[in-house]
């Protein structure tokens, strides 16, 4: 009797130890599955891409933006990290981002300030499902930015259709002896615009233009301060030896629409898709459009405030100046001047959205295109690195303004990898989309390598 129950003693023993042994086991496996990162809170070991970024990212203070040396790897921006959700951002040689999604490659690019996570496009699958497209193949297709017509409306994802048109007008200085400019102008009606404030041109252009750039561009182009229609003169062009006025012509009081009241939001009414929006929208409603509830409507930002207006705006001392004028984007501020990109949105009309919940509300799709700041991140910047791993051999369109002088320039990412401008309505360049999957989306497998790519499903 007394050898059963301990015979019955030691199995309750064993059972016991077992119990723990399995307790103690399943403990260890869940503080496995977390993990503390930059000192912050602990993050379970989930596939979520978000959370795979976040464990594997390093700060990014200390970065030269403008130099073509290239670090590989995963960042988080240091100006996000006391975010509820901070950004980061894949940059340089990387070969771990690649996505299928929707039956189509994609790059992972960064996460969003919603926890979201920004792809761009990479073309199809090959027949073994690996994701290794360059050149054209990593493009939807090609297009201009915008079809040709007014700059001014020109530098818009969408714009007012309506905006002043601008023209050339060659000058000579004697022609210019005698004429009469106007601080402003005002419609009378059947007997036209009248001058007001004005300045005779005593010397020709040569001697007096600083006077009349400081703040007389209204000109009837004559010795009257009377006429319809009237000129809005923005600046002076050196081409070849021959000066050009570029000018709004008004007419039958038509209102001064220039570019600065519509970035300040006067007067400013965006209803004209760009070419490349048009684009865009059909090809995401013919492939993506039963992927949309696994898309988060994001912030597409095509920055329009400016840095610089040049001759743009009458109200800047000196601004018409001969030869050199030019109206600078604050994206080239950042990418080529202080090479400090960010990804802050300052103009709520330029906040490209589907929703007016978190911007303008004026899109179909959350569907969009990549900023040249994110470019930038990306390793891909004006001193970019061509291994950097937007780089695909292939021109392609960013969305973000350059600068407006003879034409608008927009920012493109050149074959070799760098930032570049190009004029918006003269060239065909690669149009590749980007989206941004939900928060706490999760993949089912790979690696994020080109032959292994991560499977969102």
């Amino acid at each position: 009797m007394n050898r059963i129950n301990i015979l019955n003693k030691k199995k309750i023993y064993v059972i016991i130890m077992f119990v723990l042994f399995i307790s103690l086991g399943l403990g260890y496996a869940y503080l496995s599955s977390s993990l503390a990162f930059n000192g912050k809170v602990t993050v379970k070991k989930d596939k979520t891409i978000y959370n795979l970024m976040a464990r594997n990212s390093t700060l990014d203070t200390g970065i030269d933006f403008s130099s073509p040396s290239i670090t590989a790897g995963i960042y988080e921006m240091d100006s996000t990290k006391d975010n509820t959700n901070p950004v980061y951002y894949y940059r340089g040689e990387v070969t771990n981002n690649n996505v299928k999604f929707a039956n189509f490659c994609w790059k992972i690019v960064r996460t969003t300030e919603t926890g979201g996570v920004k792809l761009i496009y990479n073309g199809t699958p090959a027949a073994d499902g690996s994701c290794n497209n360059t050149g054209e193949a990593s493009q939807a297709g090609k297009s201009l930015y915008n079809a040709p017509g007014p700059i001014i409306t020109q530098n818009g994802y969408m714009y007012y259709g309506k905006a002043n048109s601008i023209t050339s007008r060659p000058i000579a200085n004697s022609e210019s002896i005698g004429v009469i400019y106007g601080n402003s102008a005002s419609y009378t009606g059947a007997g036209g615009y009248t001058l007001s404030d004005t300045f005779t041109s005593t010397n020709g252009w040569a001697t007096d233009y600083a006077t009349i750039g400081s703040k007389y561009h209204y000109t009837c182009h004559s010795t009257s301060d009377n006429c319809n229609p009237v000129y809005y003169m923005i600046y002076v062009l050196n081409a070849g030896g021959t000066l050009y006025s570029y000018e709004i012509p008004l007419e039958n009081g038509q209102p001064l629409l220039t570019l600065q009241n519509m970035v300040k939001g006067d007067t400013y009414t965006q209803d004209t898709s760009s070419t490349i929006k048009k684009f865009l929208d059909e090809w995401y409603l013919e492939f993506l459009n039963n992927y949309t509830d696994q898309l988060e409507d994001a912030i597409w930002y095509n920055d329009r405030s400016i840095f610089s207006y040049g001759g743009f705006d009458k109200d800047t001392p000196n601004s018409m100046n001969m030869g050199t004028a030019s109206l600078k984007f604050n994206g080239y501020n950042r990418n080529n001047t202080t090479y400090s990109p960010n990804l802050e949105y300052v103009n709520n009309t330029d906040k490209f959205t589907v929703s007016t919940e978190n911007g303008n509300g004026l899109l179909t799709y959350p569907v969009g295109l990549i900023t040249a700041d994110e470019a930038t991140l990306a390793g891909n910047g004006v001193n970019g690195d061509s291994s950097s791993y937007l780089t695909t051999g292939s021109n392609f369109w960013t969305n973000t303004p350059f600068q407006i002088s003879s034409s608008l320039n927009n920012y493109i990412v050149t074959n070799n990898g760098k930032l570049s401008s190009s004029p918006v309505s003269s060239f065909q360049y690669g149009v590749r989309p980007m989206l941004s999957l939900k928060a706490g989306t999760k993949y089912t497998s790979g690696d994020g390598t080109a032959t292994s790519p991560y499977i969102v499903e």
